[in-house]
C-alpha cells in the first residue's frame, strides 16, 4: 500500500520512469497538470472520502484514472470522476468500470505512426469533456529516431483546443498519463507502437472535510496553558457582513466585495462563504437579549455567506450554521429592534401589559430590505403585552402566540 500520489511523485506505475525523485526526467503534465489542479480541473476521487476503502493504493483496483498495458498498443483505463471548469463528468465508464483505450484508433485520438526500426514517441493520454473512449483521450508527438540522440517531446495542441474543429463549450482537460512507445513492426496496431513506459500525472482535487479557521478582527488569545492558539471570540471581533470582510484592513487598503464595479452603477458579480464568530450587543439585529443567551453566553462559530439580493442592488449576509434564537428571561417593555439577516430568527418575548415589542427587518438607505429571498423569522410573544413585526409595511400584530414571516423577495409574508 502507498499514497495514492505516489503514482506521480515516486512513479510507482508498473511501468512509471518519470517521477518527481531526484535523477527522473520531468515531462511538461507534472507542471501543467498541477496548474490545472490549481484551477480546480482533475479528479474527485471516491476513495479520499471512504476511509475504509483502499484509500492507500496508487493503481491497483478500481483507483480512478489508474491505467495498465493491455497490449502492446491498448490500455486498460480505470474509471471514476473528473471536474473540468466546474462540471463533473464520468469517464471511462465511472468508479468501478474500466475502459480499453486503443493508440492509433482516430475515435480515441490522434498522432503520427510511426515508420522505422528505433523510432519512439511520447503520447498523453487526458480526460476531456466530450468524444474519445469514453472522455478518454490520447495526443501522440512527432516520431524521433532515438540513434540520433533525441527524446520523443509532446504535443501541446490538446492544451490549446483538444478537438480542434468541434464546437465543444468546454475546452479544459486533465491528464492522467505520459505513455512512451517504440516502434513496432506487427503487432503495433494503427500506429505501430509497442509501450513501453506508463508515467502517471493525475491531479486528484481535495474533498472532505474543508477545515477553516474562524475569522476574526482580533489576533489570537492564549489558552489555559499560556500558549496562542485560540482565535479571540470577544463582544466586537466577528466578520458577519460583506462590510465586515471588506474592511478587515486598513481603510486605505479595503477590499471591493459587494461594492460597485468601477463607476459604473452595478455590483461587482462576486459572492462569499465564510467562518467567523458572532458578535454581540445592540443594532446588530438580535432583539432585546442582544446575542446573549440565558446562561450570559454569546453565539459561537457560525458559517455566513453573502451575495446579491432580488434587486441587485444590495448585498445580503446571511448566517448559515444556525438560526439564532432571541429569548431573554426577563419581560420586556416598549421598545423597537433592527432585526438582521445575520442576526436571530426566532424570537421568544415575554412582553409585559400594556407594552409594545417592536420589530423591523433591516432595510438599505433605499429602503429596500436587506434580506435574501425565503428568509424565515419566527415571533412568539407570551404574557399580556403584544409584538409587532414590520411595523412600516407588514405591521403584523402577534399577541399571546406565534407567527411566522416570510421575505419573498420584495416584501415581507404572514406565512402562518
Amino acid at each position: 500500500m502507498s499514497d495514492p500520489l505516489s503514482g506521480h511523485t515516486a512513479a510507482q506505475n508498473t511501468l512509471g520512469a518519470d517521477g518527481l525523485r531526484d535523477g527522473d526526467a520531468l515531462s511538461s503534465p507534472t507542471m501543467t497538470n498541477m496548474l490545472q489542479g490549481l484551477h480546480g480541473n482533475g479528479i474527485l476521487r471516491m476513495q479520499d472520502s471512504a476511509i475504509g476503502a483502499t484509500r492507500n493504493a496508487t493503481n491497483s483496483g478500481s483507483q480512478p484514472g489508474s491505467m495498465t498495458r493491455a497490449s502492446a498498443f491498448t490500455l486498460t483505463v480505470q474509471g471514476g470522476y473528473v471536474v473540468l471548469d466546474g462540471q463533473l463528468y464520468e469517464f471511462g465508464g465511472g468508479p468501478g468500470a474500466s475502459v480499453t483505450v486503443t493508440i492509433g484508433n482516430s475515435s480515441h485520438g490522434t498522432g503520427t505512426a510511426m515508420a522505422a526500426a528505433n523510432e519512439q514517441a511520447l503520447y498523453v493520454l487526458y480526460v476531456a469533456s466530450d468524444g474519445g473512449a469514453s472522455r478518454i483521450h490520447f495526443a501522440g508527438g512527432s516520431p524521433v529516431q532515438t540513434g540520433d540522440g533525441l527524446y520523443p517531446t509532446l504535443p501541446n495542441q490538446y492544451l490549446i483546443d483538444y478537438n480542434t474543429g468541434s464546437s465543444q463549450v468546454n475546452e479544459q482537460v486533465t491528464v492522467l498519463a505520459t505513455v512512451r512507445c517504440e516502434y513496432k513492426s506487427s503487432g503495433g496496431g494503427n500506429h505501430n507502437v509497442d509501450i513501453l513506459e506508463i508515467n502517471d500525472k493525475r491531479a486528484f482535487l481535495r474533498t472532505n472535510p474543508m477545515y477553516m479557521v474562524p475569522l476574526t478582527t482580533a489576533s489570537l488569545d492564549n489558552d489555559s496553558d499560556s500558549k496562542a492558539s485560540q482565535i479571540s471570540r470577544d463582544a466586537a471581533e466577528g466578520v458577519q457582513t460583506a462590510a465586515d470582510l471588506r474592511g478587515l484592513m486598513a481603510s486605505g487598503e479595503a477590499g471591493d466585495f459587494g461594492t460597485t464595479v468601477g463607476s459604473a452603477t452595478q455590483l461587482n458579480d462576486v459572492a462569499a462563504l465564510w467562518v467567523s464568530t458572532t458578535k454581540s450587543g445592540g443594532s446588530l439585529g438580535y432583539g432585546p437579549d442582544e446575542g446573549i443567551d440565558r446562561d450570559s453566553h454569546r453565539g459561537q462559530d457560525q458559517l455566513f455567506f453573502a451575495g446579491q439580493e432580488n434587486s441587485e442592488t444590495a448585498i445580503v449576509s446571511k448566517r448559515l450554521f444556525a438560526r439564532g434564537v432571541s429569548a431573554p428571561s426577563a419581560a420586556q417593555n416598549t421598545a423597537t429592534y433592527t432585526i438582521t439577516s445575520y442576526g436571530d430568527s426566532v424570537f421568544i418575548l415575554n412582553v409585559n401589559s400594556g407594552q409594545t415589542v417592536t420589530l423591523n427587518p433591516e432595510k438599505s438607505g433605499g429602503g429596500k430590505y436587506l434580506f435574501p429571498e425565503g428568509h424565515i423569522i419566527d415571533v412568539k410573544v407570551t404574557g399580556s403585552g403584544v409584538g409587532k413585526f414590520d411595523a412600516t409595511a407588514l405591521n403584523e400584530t402577534i399577541s399571546s402566540t406565534t407567527k411566522t414571516f416570510v421575505y419573498e423577495g420584495s416584501e415581507w409574508l404572514l406565512l402562518r
